[in-house]
């Protein structure tokens, strides 16, 4: 029953994310100005496009198809019930849902627009509602602040306020710790107040940022504040050259589902004082020159160009300067001198997994000096060899299991002992055209999925349930553009006339009887058997001698 009971609290806001098909009314955001100028990330869903894009409701929360994502016959009866009665309690499922947080206060909380507000009221004070939606006896004690109405559960030290006007509901969750009762009390307050916000205090009126991310969303759009990553302890060991970037920097992502493919465009926007460092950086595309690789369609490829003037600012700041002294000892250049040698210009690409990884690097190279330097280096360290009678300048590396090939402007290195691989090299014909618009470039094909599965890396059942539904995945930078760093991922699936989403559901159904039918077949993976009582009475105590 605990997970149940969890699952409620949560319902409201996943019946708004998925049933939103059920109106055909006009999107209303008005409860987008309930959302405070100091929240640091916002997720918007458009549930009536997701839905659209989905299954109806009755259908994907049907019995039948809760048993099919691994409940029980039981669960399964009480989720689709208690769908009913929320699907039926008021709230507008035509209307975006909105999720916010803040880490002062630790506040996470939804926000839901009612378009039945005296039906919401009804219910709310229900007993039969509370017994199957949320399956407690009693309602709670009803307050009251102005014209917002809410109630506030004590669960495990985290504090549920939900509260509610003539517009909107809010659920929110406040995780301070159990001896922090003023500061739970405070932010209490602070989620009461959302309901009257001045424009100067709403999100959607301070942030630019955030009201363009929404206008250009599609089905699901997230906006972040970057300050906040100073607060985070993932960025404790990060330092406060890189720190900068981020300082009143802001992250959007908008995702669309669409038949089989996912797209999702991101864009960093840097503050007024590192907007010149971006364009310094990401102002430079790939060349077709780096792109010429010994194979015709790679399994996988990464490419990328920066400025040379990035390149020198790098030297000038003495960026790599902790790596100079262990570099020259391998290579016989500095760190700061390979990056003098090097144009910005760089690909790799993989032709195979398997075995021996079939490699090709391809090196940007706009000082020889530097170049002829390393090579006579690493040459005389025995590292590399140079090839007799080769046309061109050809090293082996190793003996053999790479070859280096030095042309005008670039260097490049192949797997195997033969230059002649070169003679044949060109743009891949997968993905060259999206790769030339762009100032970096990753892209992987199913066979490296496929050879992934097969490797001891992922030899699993949900690797290959997963990989034989993808065939593509790309991520690609067109650099600096209007203002933002702008980034765009699509993800192909191999089934192309059904939509992503249903897709996603299908291997959740899948992933759900296979893990059900492990249950099964494997009774301890389920726990610790309870152990049987023994008759104590039937030993009989023998002495040791």
């Amino acid at each position: 029953m605990k997970k149940l009971k969890l699952s409620a609290y949560t319902l409201l806001g996943l019946y708004v994310f998925l049933l939103a098909a059920c109106s055909g009314k006009k999107q209303s955001p008005e409860h987008v100005r309930y959302i405070p100028a100091d929240a640091q990330f916002v997720l918007a869903m458009d549930a009536r496009r997701i839905i659209s894009k989905s299954l109806q409701p009755q259908e994907l929360f049907s019995e039948s198809n809760l048993k099919e994502m691994g409940a029980s016959d039981k669960e399964a009866k009480q989720v689709s019930e208690r769908a009913e009665r929320i699907l039926n309690s008021g709230i507008d499922y035509a209307n975006t849902v909105y999720v916010f947080g803040q880490t002062e206060g630790e506040i996470i909380a939804a926000l839901l627009a009612l378009d039945a507000p005296d039906k919401w009221n009804k219910n709310i004070q229900d007993p039969a509602f509370w017994k199957k939606v949320f399956d407690k006896e009693a309602v709670p004690a009803l307050q009251k602040k102005g014209k917002v109405k809410y109630f506030v559960q004590e669960e495990d030290c985290d504090r549920l306020v939900v509260a509610w006007d003539e517009r909107a509901l809010l659920v929110g969750n406040i995780h301070v710790g159990c001896s922090e009762t003023e500061k739970a009390n405070t932010a209490q307050a602070q989620l009461l107040n959302l309901f009257a916000l001045p424009k100067e205090k709403q999100l959607f009126e301070k942030q630019e940022s955030f009201k363009k991310a929404l206008e250009e969303g599609e089905d699901v759009v997230f906006w972040a504040d970057l300050n906040v990553a100073d607060k985070l302890d993932a960025f404790d060991n990060v330092d406060a050259s890189t720190r900068k970037y981020l300082k009143d920097a802001s992250f959007t992502l908008n995702v669309r589902f669409d038949d089989g493919l996912i797209q999702a465009d991101v864009a960093f926007l840097p503050s007024k004082e590192s907007l010149r460092e971006m364009q310094l950086y990401y102002n430079k595309k790939i060349k077709k020159e780096v792109l010429k690789i010994p194979y015709q369609k790679p399994v996988a490829l990464l490419s990328f160009a920066i400025a040379e003037a990035a390149l020198d600012q790098m030297v000038e700041n003495q960026a790599l300067k902790d790596i100079n002294t262990n570099l020259v000892k391998e290579i016989g250049l500095t760190a700061d001198e390979l990056i003098a040698m090097w144009d910005g210009q760089f690909t790799l690409a993989l032709n195979s997994f398997s075995g021996l990884p079939e490699l090709a690097l391809v090196l940007g190279v706009r000082n020889n000096d530097l170049y002829n330097k390393m090579m006579a280096y690493t040459t005389r360290k025995g590292f590399f060899t140079k090839k007799p009678n080769a046309q061109g300048e050809v090293y082996l590396l190793m003996g053999g299991v790479a070859h280096l090939y030095k042309d005008a402007n670039y260097l490049r290195i192949a797997s195997g002992a033969s230059e002649s691989i070169w003679k044949s090299a060109d743009t891949p014909e997968v993905w060259t055209s999206q790769i030339q618009k762009s100032s970096s470039f990753i892209g992987i094909r199913a066979e490296l999925l496929e050879q992934l599965a097969k490797s001891r890396l992922l030899n699993n059942d949900e690797a290959n349930e997963v990989i034989n539904l993808a065939e593509e995945l790309v991520m690609w930078s067109p650099g600096y553009e209007d203002g933002k760093v702008k980034g765009q991922m699509r993800l192909t699936f191999r089934e192309k006339n059904k939509n992503a989403l249903l897709i996603l559901i299908d291997v959740a159904k899948t992933m759900a009887k296979k893990a059900k039918k492990y249950d099964e077949d494997e009774p301890l993976a389920r726990g610790i058997l309870p152990m049987e009582e023994v008759d104590e009475e039937a030993f009989e105590e023998e002495p040791v001698f």
